[in-house]
């Protein structure tokens, strides 16, 4: 079923490569800025190999940390890059092992970028952008997914999930406390999950470990904590654009144009990360009904209630209102996306013209008055702003409370018609057992008037065979008295 409804919305904005658009890159040593990721040699090339051998010459003579981690991270986005191109190239065989390769790289990469992280020689303005390309480089294009199988599609999600958390959760940690569980043989991927898990449920990281050690792997530690992994990543998303909006404010108040740029567009991408975690949230909810409700079918069928044509007449219904569903969420997924990218321009826009009226209120030659009207066209804007703001916070509220209200209705008609069909299948079970009653009474009652027809008969056989044998006896007798008859008449002639 998932691997199905994955094909159904691949056509879709279910993640960050079709809301917003995604792309291979890598920051330039001079000027920070972003930098397409050219792929380069690809596998359908006899000399690729080639790259490989270079990727491994560079790293072994790379001895610094930080160029390393850089190196690792720019090797892991080529191979989305080169996987990208595949896919494009309809080359789907080469993926696979592209993906095996992102994978391997990406889990080297994030254990170098962590080392660097807890490293406090190293500045933190380093950290924060290796950080930041530890989480961009999980951006996979859905093109890429959907030729995924099961196994390898889950295998890079839980990698990515994992690689997200190390990104915004190691720079946060103890250090010491990272050092003691790295010397109990623990990568920093399984130290952020053990952290996190720990923090959710209320146990020791030791509590934690002595179940890892037990064999458990975090799926099935999250399964018997009863904490969805996705809330960790959620809180993770919501503690990120908390400590980004109070920076971004101490930005403004000190005029730091630089750092509110760069500020800006992280709020804007942790947005958008968070309406895509939304989307798939809904998503993840839809296949979980759908699941359920499969597996009523085919229990049902199992149980010999319906038959293999119901059955695949349900199924077909199901899906139905599986693509109906998704086709909904998809265009509301662009709505949304449509909306913060306003959004987002919007409030660029108007930091922008910001920044060009503080430059002009202190120029000399500006009377007071004028910066006094400048200043109330400032406050004017930022009521209109705060205005808009809220209206759009209510238009969200009214929205979300209308499809809470729609879920409901929609959940409690399911289960109306889940109770009437238990409720029909109830009095179908009774009309069926008062049927087999009324025909194990009508078979006793016919048994009974056989076996009386029966005991008749065998009355009147014997009543029958008496009055045979009294005649038999009355013609014995007949017959005795003419013999002394006939006697009588011989003695007489004599």
């Amino acid at each position: 079923m998932h691997k199905n409804l994955k094909s159904i919305i691949s056509a879709g904005v279910m993640t960050g490569a079709l809301l917003f658009g995604t792309s291979a890159y890598a920051n330039t040593e001079d000027t920070g800025e972003v930098a397409i990721v050219e792929s380069g040699l690809t596998p359908d090339n006899f000399f690729y190999f080639i790259d490989g051998l270079g990727e491994n010459l560079q790293l072994f003579f790379t001895l610094d940390g930080q160029k390393e981690s850089e190196l690792l991270l720019q090797f892991a986005m080529e191979r989305l890059s080169e996987s990208t191109q595949m896919a494009e190239e309809s080359k789907d065989e080469y993926i696979t092992g592209l993906i095996d390769a992102y994978l391997a790289t990406l889990e080297e990469a994030q254990e170098q970028v962590s080392e660097v992280i807890i490293d406090e020689l190293v500045e933190e303005e380093a950290k924060e952008e290796l950080s930041e390309k530890l989480e961009d480089v999980t951006d996979v294009e859905e093109s890429i997914e959907t030729v995924l199988d099961e196994e390898q599609l889950e295998e890079l999600e839980e990698k990515k999930q994992e690689a997200f958390l190390v990104a915004n959760v190691v720079k946060d940690l103890d250090v010491e406390k990272v050092i003691s569980l790295r010397n109990q043989g623990l990568g920093f991927g399984q130290i952020v999950k053990v952290v996190t898990l720990a923090e959710e449920s209320g146990k020791s990281e030791e509590e934690i470990i002595a179940m890892l050690n037990e064999g458990k792997g975090f799926g099935d530690i999250s399964k018997e904590l009863n904490i969805d992994p996705a809330n960790i990543v959620k809180k993770v998303l919501e503690r990120e654009e908390e400590l980004i909006e109070e920076a971004f404010e101490d930005a403004k108040e000190s005029g730091n144009e630089e750092a509110i740029a760069k500020l800006s567009e992280s709020l804007a991408t942790i947005k958008k990360q968070k309406l895509q975690f939304d989307i798939l949230e809904e998503y993840d909810e839809i296949e979980q009904e759908l699941a359920e409700e499969l597996a009523e079918i085919q229990e049902e069928l199992a149980a010999g209630e319906i038959t293999q044509e119901e059955a695949d007449e349900k199924i077909k219904e199901l899906k139905a209102e599986a693509e109906e569903e998704l086709a909904e969420l998809q265009e509301e997924a662009k709505e949304e996306a449509e909306e913060l990218e306003e959004e987002i321009e919007e409030e660029l826009k108007d930091e922008e013209e910001d920044a060009k009226e503080d430059e002009a209120s202190v120029k000399p030659e500006k009377s007071e008055k004028e910066n006094a009207k400048k200043e109330q066209e400032k406050q004017e804007k930022a009521r209109e702003k705060q205005e808009k703001a809220e209206e759009k916070a209510r238009e969200k509220q009214e929205k979300a409370e209308e499809k809470a209200r729609e879920k409901q209705e929609k959940a409690e008609e399911k289960a109306r018609e889940k109770q009437e069909k238990a409720e029909e299948k109830a009095r179908e079970k009774q009309e069926e057992a008062e049927e087999k009653a009324r025909e194990k009474q009508e078979e006793a009652e016919e048994k009974a008037r056989e076996k009386q027809e029966e005991d008749e008969e065998k009355k009147r056989d014997e009543k029958e065979k008496g009055k045979d044998d009294e005649n038999e006896d009355e013609d014995e007798d007949k017959d005795e008295d003419e013999d002394k008859d006939e006697d009588k008449d011989e003695d007489g002639g004599n």
